[in-house]
C-alpha cells in the first residue's frame, strides 16, 4: 500500500509542529518538495490565515530568545535577515538601548571570564561574533580586566 502524497497544506502544519517558520523559510520548503507556485501560495495564504504564521511573531520571539542567550543586535538583526525577514523588521524587533545592550555584553562576557583570563583580545573577539558593537566591546573588556586584576 503506498502512502498518499502530503499535500502543501500538509507540510506547512508539520514544519510549523516543530519550530516557527517565516514565509520566506516555508516557501524554501516546499520548493524542495516540488510543489507549484500556486500550490505554494496557496499554503502560504492558509498558514497566515489558520496555522497562525506570522512573520512578525517569529522575529519578536527569535529576538527575544537571542537577547536572553546574550547575543548583540548586529548578531540578532543578521539571524533574522537571514530567515527571510525584511531588514527593517529585522533591525526594528532587534534594537535595544545601549544601556540595556552593554548589560548583555557585561553578562556574557562574565559568565566566560575564565577563559579569557590574560587575554583580553580573545575576549574582545568573541564579543564581536556574538554581534555587539566595538564601544560596547571595549567597554565591557574593561570591566572585565579591571575585575580580574
Amino acid at each position: 500500500m503506498v502512502a498518499a502524497k502530503r499535500t502543501s497544506r500538509e507540510w506547512v502544519t508539520h514544519f510549523q509542529s516543530r519550530k516557527s517558520h517565516t514565509a520566506a523559510e516555508l516557501r524554501a520548503k516546499l520548493e524542495r518538495k516540488d510543489f507549484t507556485v500556486t500550490e505554494i501560495e496557496d499554503a502560504l495564504t492558509w498558514a497566515a490565515h489558520y496555522a497562525g504564521q506570522s512573520d512578525g511573531d517569529v522575529a519578536v520571539r527569535t529576538a527575544a530568545t537571542r537577547k536572553d542567550q546574550r547575543y548583540g543586535q548586529a548578531r540578532i538583526a543578521a539571524e533574522l535577515a537571514a530567515r527571510g525577514l525584511d531588514e527593517d523588521i529585522a533591525q526594528r524587533v532587534s534594537q535595544t538601548s545601549a544601556s540595556d545592550e552593554q548589560q548583555r555584553a557585561n553578562a556574557a562576557l562574565a559568565l566566560q571570564a575564565s577563559r579569557f583570563t590574560g587575554e583580553p583580545h580573545k575576549a574582545a573577539a568573541w564579543l564581536s561574533r556574538r554581534g555587539f558593537e566595538e564601544d560596547i566591546v571595549r567597554r565591557a573588556v574593561e570591566q572585565l580586566v579591571g575585575v580580574l586584576d
